[in-house]
């Protein structure tokens, strides 16, 4: 037998509506889930996180808290001159330190640092803590050098080859 179109139309509906149903607790979330591929609370960060710097040990600059009381809080920066070449170093959180040039490489201008990014003043070219630009009319990314927190100051690295 055939069905009549108003029973197909009927039974198409409850199909689509158990479907979308069944779609839609897929993705439900509750506090403590993540999303598949995203990284949960005991995912490592990604290997190029500017606070997780490739380990230095003794080398490099010792900028101390004493010396830079900007530092000695999350939110503060400094440039510094290391190895001859300007540098701003920035303490992103109690435990995250970063350094990149402090000269904007579109036309040279003194960078600042401002809510976990570093702000060249001139011309508003924006650059995230690892150096790579997130706006502004420069293509061309900072220099960098590892950073890390210590009990009484931050030990900055030496350059990166390359960098």
């Amino acid at each position: 037998m055939i069905p009549s179109r108003r029973r197909f139309l009927a039974q198409g509906a409850c199909a689509a509506a158990c479907t979308l149903a069944a779609c839609a607790g897929a993705g439900a979330t509750r506090p403590g889930d993540t999303a598949p591929g995203a990284p949960g609370p005991d995912t490592p960060p990604p290997p190029d996180d500017p606070c997780v710097p490739a380990p230095f040990g003794d080398a490099g600059d010792f900028l101390s808290f004493e010396a830079h009381p900007a530092l000695s809080a999350a939110g503060g920066s400094v440039e510094v001159s290391l190895g001859g070449a300007a540098f701003r170093v920035a303490r992103v959180t109690a435990d995250c330190a970063v350094a990149v040039s402090a000269v904007c490489t579109h036309q040279g201008c003194a960078l600042g640092y401002d809510a976990g990014r570093f702000v060249c003043p001139c011309h508003g070219a924006l650059f995230d803590l690892d150096g790579s630009v997130l706006g502004g009319p420069t293509p061309i990314p900072l220099a960098t050098r590892p950073a890390v927190v210590e009990a009484a100051g931050i030990r900055v690295g030496p350059a990166a080859a390359g960098r």
